[in-house]
């Protein structure tokens, strides 16, 4: 039964490492969902809000952060710019941790 402990750790490792390479994967193909997973996976808190307002203003508001740690970039979106959401995150996410686009990002820590 030993040798079964030994392989469990290395075994849940490996795992770990498929995931986040699928992970990956899924943010370099730039689809927003993914690119949420994926930002999700990584510990990296962003956030959306949607404001309709009948035209004058309205849309998406999307940041990098989180309320208990601070906001630390956001942009307006229009109501149907779901493509330009994906790209601005995944290129912010690159922008604040350049390892996430060669994939060598494992847990994030901080902002800069």
């Amino acid at each position: 039964m030993s040798g079964m402990s030994e392989v469990e750790p290395q075994d849940a490792r490996i795992e770990e490492q498929r995931r986040r390479v699928a992970w990956h994967s899924a943010f370099l193909r730039g689809d927003l969902g993914q690119i949420l997973k994926a930002l999700y996976a990584h510990e990296i808190n962003v956030g959306m809000q949607s404001f309709w307002d009948g035209g004058w203003d309205g849309g998406w508001d999307v940041w990098f952060g989180d309320d208990m740690n601070g906001r630390h970039t956001a942009e307006h979106f229009d109501p149907d710019s779901f493509d330009e959401i994906a790209d601005w995150l995944k290129h912010t996410a690159e922008a604040y941790y350049p390892a996430l686009k060669k994939g060598r990002v494992a847990v994030m820590d901080s902002y800069g």
